[in-house]
């Protein structure tokens, strides 16, 4: 599929957070023979192999991991566990999987009212409905839901506002400014993946101008990467309409635009480390 080819080349854009994966907070635990078959213990296991590019042992280890749990459980240790699965399923291109263990995560996160996470959350499943071709759907969690109405309509409703329980208002209410630029850049690409220009534009010029500060220049990078991108897609789409009227008044034309190089956003994130790992290594 075209669109979940283009997607897969996304996967940087993870919300370039950080670069680490996360262990739990768990409990000071005395040994490691008494850790064998905890969640602490597997999911560090799990943290040495996915270093490792072992990434298969990762998702045993961290899926006997979450085994532990009650699946009514709502901790901040579970959503970790959730999240990692969550990462290294979009690591091996498999947003399917993915989708579902962001969106536990997000269960998890809105039970605990961790409006921080949650918006990160949902912007990391709107990431998994992007790889698996469904910009609607990502659009819905990003901004607001999207009404069957056509892309003027669209851009409309952005410039208005978004919902408030989407993932780019949380973001904004929480002061989470990396988060709220991967939200925009990740629907300025969604709005582009439907071929609502306008409002894929007025996602990613808003991106930009939030990340303004010297810190952000590899957002500023991938915002205007996209931005290119949105205009190199313009501009194929003008040469197709020339080429058409070419071929009604057999005039030439032959100036072709160039191919687009696709943004490397990484939206959210990848698996981190949490302060009682760090305690447990001590």
């Amino acid at each position: 599929m075209r669109f979940s080819s283009a997607w897969r080349r996304l996967r940087l854009f993870s919300l370039v957070l950080l670069t680490t994966i996360c262990c739990c907070c768990w409990q000071w635990l005395p040994t490691s023979a008494a850790m064998a078959n905890t969640p602490a213990r597997l999911v560090q296991q799990g943290v040495s192999a996915y270093r490792d590019y072992d990434y298969s042992t990762a998702i045993d280890r961290w899926q006997a991991a979450i085994a532990l749990y009650p699946e009514d459980e709502n901790s901040l240790d579970r959503a970790i566990v959730l999240e990692n699965l969550a990462r290294v399923y979009q690591q091996t291109g498999e947003p399917t999987e993915a989708l579902g263990y962001w969106q536990s995560a997000t269960a998890v996160h809105v039970a605990l009212q961790n409006w921080p996470k949650l918006g990160r959350s949902l912007t990391q499943q709107a990431q998994a409905y992007s790889q698996l071709g469904q910009p609607y759907q990502a659009i819905g969690l990003l901004c607001a839901p999207v009404p069957d109405a056509g892309e003027a309509d669209l851009a409309d409703e952005f410039a208005a506002g978004c919902s408030a329980d989407s993932a780019l208002r949380i973001t904004q209410n929480t002061e989470d400014t990396i988060a709220q630029i991967a939200a925009l850049g990740s629907l300025g690409e969604a709005y582009r993946a439907i071929k609502s220009y306008p409002a894929a534009l007025q996602a990613l010029q808003t991106g930009l101008s939030i990340a303004s500060e010297p810190e952000s220049l590899q957002h500023q990078a991938l915002l205007h990467n996209s931005l290119g991108n949105l205009y190199k897609e313009q501009s194929e789409l003008r040469y197709q309409q020339a080429a058409a009227a070419q071929q009604v008044s057999n005039r030439p034309f032959t100036q072709r635009p160039r191919r687009m190089t696709k943004p490397r956003w990484s939206i959210l994130g990848t698996v981190k480390r949490s302060p009682v790992s760090r305690a447990c290594q001590r």
